[in-house]
């Protein structure tokens, strides 16, 4: 914090003031008659109180500094990381193809460049078209899909309302409803192992503390795609059949509502433009630097998303890894140019300090080294690139790797970030997969543009006291649900694998504050060793603990029932 020349002087006046006081209990009080007035006396206060303003500047920088850099300790990168583009395919198979799970190695690439999009959905393309869609009545409709091979079952088709003017969908095959994960049941997405609950928790809880940023891309689509839960063999087509016929029934349509071929599509993808690297860490190398400047990124310009769970034979006790913006050098192009601004600031304010050094006083050497740190300055600020603190995922415990020799593989996620906006509009085409129909792929709607990681020092610490601050607040039932994971496995080693189901839902319940609704979390353990000798009769205080632990990170505005039966 600077101090004004008024609060200099003021700090001046000051001294002198109790200098007198002092001097004037000694015994030689006569001879100190105008002292108030000397000149050589108040410029040697004034030279005083210019000092202490420098040292409490000093102070008030290095206490700003380590609380900045506490607060930057404490606040992983994915506060602030960037979010990459998105778009919606309507896509097609070829004719030998009957079907395909879309997974991280369906890559489509951007017409004329390089940027890749893989899938944010788990879900399965199958070579069918939409043969008619006739309205039953007011809000019902038939929709005939015909197959180029006969099926059993549809799990995990999608397919996209482009009209909107409705409220819900409930579909049927023949008086059975068929199981649908509905674009706002965000706790249920069949996600991608890229993007996925296994990756949230992963991240979330082994990692970095890591938000589930991952449901945002998702969220951020302006359109409407429904996935058809899995289900078995046999319980909606009792028999393989190459036509299946499905009603569509709309709750809550407008008068601007329309359902016909032109506002259906069938095998819809939701794609992200994402691309998966793989780093090797082990005691010898423990870090690597995954983004920015000379990391193992070959196209340039990528931006480190997240993490991914290595397989399980990878990961040995407590071998874990964290990723960290940092700088590998002493001072990195950013600490250099405000260590330069610091410099030329120093010569500027002490410059008759150097006057007494032998050879170089005078005003041409003092300004030669002006000219050359200017010089510096403006080589460094002019290389941005270099000025960015690094990304770097680094071994946290290395105990283990050294006593068996061994070596974790991680693979990670980057993304271009806004460098694929320039080539991303609503008529982009793609180059598809090995399997996919080309000329029947296109987009849906409009792609959702992509952004970079948040580099600004001020909005950077502005985030991170937002982070701090609300890191624990529970909003969504996706919230609750991922929240019941972590909790389970870093209190009690209750691993994804024993987790059979955690469904969130709301009941209207009428026992008390009168008539409302209570939200009920039921959490199914698989009939696991394990859980039964170590954790079944803690069950009633779980309960009891989750549910407090819900309540204060939520709003507090519906009751929270926590149900864990081991099936």
């Amino acid at each position: 914090m600077k101090q004004t020349i008024f609060e200099t002087r003021q700090r001046a006046d000051e001294l002198m003031r109790e200098a007198i006081n002092i001097w004037r209990q000694s015994d030689m009080n006569d001879f100190l008659e105008g002292l108030e007035t000397d000149p050589v006396l108040s410029l040697m206060l004034t030279a005083l109180a210019y000092q202490m303003n420098e040292a409490v500047g000093d102070m008030e920088m290095l206490k700003t500094e380590v609380l900045e850099e506490y607060a930057h300790l404490l606040t992983p990168y994915e506060v602030g990381h960037a979010v990459p583009a998105t778009v919606v395919l309507e896509t097609a198979l070829q004719d030998t193809i009957h079907e395909v799970d879309m997974t991280p190695q369906n890559e489509f690439t951007l017409a004329g460049t390089n940027h890749v999009f893989i899938p944010v959905l788990h879900t399965r393309v199958m070579n069918a078209r939409v043969r008619s869609i006739v309205r039953m009545d007011g809000r019902r409709w038939k929709v005939s899909l015909q197959f180029k091979s006969p099926v059993s079952e549809i799990s995990g088709l999608s397919f996209a309302v482009r009209n909107m003017n409705f409220q819900d969908l409930k579909v049927t095959i023949k008086g059975q409803p068929v199981p649908l994960v509905k674009p706002w049941d965000f706790a249920d997405l069949p996600m991608s192992e890229c993007f996925g609950l296994d990756t949230i928790l992963y991240n979330r809880s082994l990692t970095y503390q890591a938000q589930a940023s991952c449901l945002d891309l998702f969220a951020r689509q302006n359109i409407r795609i429904f996935c058809v839960k899995p289900h078995a063999a046999g319980k909606l087509l009792p028999t393989e059949m190459e036509t299946v016929d499905l009603l569509f029934e709309f709750m809550g349509i407008s008068d601007k509502f329309q359902f016909d071929k032109e506002n259906f599509s069938l095998n819809t993808v939701l794609l992200a433009n994402a691309q998966m690297h793989t780093v090797t860490l082990s005691a010898a190398s423990p870090l690597a630097r995954v983004a920015g400047y000379d990391s193992q990124d070959t196209q340039g310009g990528q931006q480190f998303l997240h993490a991914i769970r290595p397989p399980e034979e990878q990961i040995y006790g407590n071998s874990l890894v964290e990723v960290r913006r940092v700088a590998a050098d002493r001072f990195n192009q950013g600490q250099l140019v405000r260590l330069l601004h610091a410099l030329i600031a120093k010569y500027h304010s002490d410059y008759y300090a150097f006057q007494d050094l032998k050879g170089i006083s005078g005003d041409k050497t003092i300004q030669a080294l002006q000219e050359i740190l200017a010089r510096l300055l403006d080589a460094a600020q002019k290389d941005k690139l270099r000025q960015l603190p690094g990304v770097y995922i680094l071994l946290r415990e290395m105990n283990a790797m050294r006593a068996g020799g061994g070596s974790v593989d991680i693979n990670y996620m980057t993304t271009a970030g806004a460098n694929v906006n320039a080539s991303l509009n609503a008529s982009s085409t793609f180059t598809v997969p090995t399997g996919f129909n080309a000329a029947e792929t296109h987009q849906i709607a409009s792609p959702v543009l992509g952004s970079d990681e948040i580099r600004e020092e001020g909005a950077l610490a502005s985030l991170s006291r937002y982070y701090l601050a609300t890191n624990d607040r529970i909003v969504t039932p996706a919230d609750i649900k991922i929240f019941c994971y972590n909790e389970l496995l870093s209190r009690y080693g209750i691993v994804r694998d024993m987790v059979s189901d955690i469904s969130v839902r709301r009941r209207q319940q009428m026992d008390y504050r009168d008539c409302g609704y209570e939200i009920v979390v039921e959490i199914l353990l698989a009939d696991n060793s394990f859980v039964k000798r170590s954790f079944a009769d803690k069950i009633p205080q779980v309960e009891i603990l989750l549910q407090k632990m819900i309540e204060v990170r939520s709003t507090n505005i519906y009751p929270i029932l926590v149900s864990i039966q081991i099936k």
